[in-house]
């Protein structure tokens, strides 16, 4: 079905949830100013680490390779509950909004939006609305609830700025000398410190907003994050255990109370995930009404609702879009039939009758 996030936003999706249930964490001080809008453009990575050599399923013995993908996104939300999010993972792109219980998802490609309505969603354990677990502003509003955890000292931005150009030039000089070697090791080393020059890069591009909006710097162990993770139903085993021994760091603005970057790394050191904005407006008194999805006009609209008193919600939801969208591409497949020829006494067989072909 087409409003199924792909794989790679479902990763990131449940990995960041472990971010957003916390037990205990030092509490930030409090904002001086409310958070009212915000629309930004950013990046995330998402970094799988090799597990060495595997046994395949034939036996055979390899070197994993691990994986990293990256991709875009958007963000524009207006207080205190309408959100637009727009990615394009694996490069296809995909819109949702989100407005109180109703989330409306469009992909370009699908050519229709899916509009999800929620009842009794205040009953609801775990909110089913997925994309609500990569917005910021739902960070923003936890990070503030939060009693424990290691708040670092202030950034020195030009130490920062030198460091990264540094680090920068020591991977190319790194990049360039494993292009040479042939052993399957300096491939997977290259991997790595090409995703490292993005990371870098990405965060040197982000420094100049942080010396205007100034951010606490607030770091957690993501053990203690998964203790009371609400939505550890979705997580994979080997998920949990990816990230259990690392941390999870959040640059969060000093003035609004917006996170702007997170990194969570791995329990090998190495970063798993990292999300940042690189071009951010916050509060420029943004309206609602122009925070929109951005299908044209007359695009096709599904609509499904799901009552979250009922335990069966996620499997009828599911049903009834897959009968509406089986009968939507019937109706294509009918409207594009091609003509066949048909001819009748009296017709010259060089003017046949066109007649549409009948459907088996």
């Amino acid at each position: 079905m087409a409003d199924r996030i792909p794989r790679t936003l479902f990763l990131t999706t449940v990995l960041l949830l472990g971010n957003l249930a916390v037990a205990h964490a030092e509490k930030l001080p409090e904002p001086p100013t409310l958070l009212k809008d915000y629309d930004g453009k950013g990046v995330v990575q998402i970094s799988v680490p090799s597990r060495g050599e595997i046994v395949t399923k034939d036996g055979q013995k390899a070197t994993d390779p691990g994986f990293t993908t990256w991709f875009r996104f958007r963000q524009t939300y207006v207080n205190p509950n309408r959100l637009l999010m727009v990615m394009d993972p694996g490069g296809a792109l995909v819109a949702t909004l989100v407005q109180d219980n109703v989330e409306r998802t469009y992909i370009p490609s699908a050519g229709y939006v899916i509009e999800k309505s929620y009842k009794n969603l205040e009953k609801a354990g775990e909110n089913p609305i997925g994309i609500l677990q990569l917005a910021m502003s739902t960070y923003a509003k936890v990070l503030r609830e939060l009693d424990s955890g290691k708040v670092l000292p202030p950034e020195n931005y030009e130490t920062i700025k030198e460091q990264q150009t540094k680090r920068l030039e020591e991977l190319r000089l790194l990049r360039a000398k494993l292009s040479e070697g042939k052993d399957p090791a300096d491939e997977l080393r290259a991997a790595a410190a090409a995703a490292e020059s993005a990371r870098v890069r990405d965060d040197l591009d982000q420094l100049e907003f942080r010396k205007t909006h100034p951010c606490h710097v607030v770091e957690y162990l993501n053990k203690d994050l998964m203790q009371n993770l609400f939505a550890k139903g979705l997580m994979g085993e080997a998920s949990v255990d990816l990230v259990s021994k690392g941390r999870t760091t959040f640059w969060v603005t000093k003035e609004e109370g917006l996170p702007i970057k997170i990194e969570t790394t791995a329990n090998d050191g190495s970063v798993a995930i990292f999300m940042l904005f690189k071009d951010l407006k916050i509060n420029s008194d943004l309206h609602p009404g122009e925070v929109v999805l951005g299908n044209p006009a007359g695009t096709r609209l599904f609509r499904t609702l799901a009552d979250l008193r009922d335990k069966d919600w996620s499997r009828k939801m599911e049903d009834d879009l897959n009968a509406q969208l089986s009968r939507y591409e019937m109706d294509k497949q009918r409207a594009t039939t091609p003509l066949r020829p048909v001819f009748k006494p009296g017709n010259s067989r060089d003017k046949p009758v066109f007649k549409p072909s009948k459907q088996k």
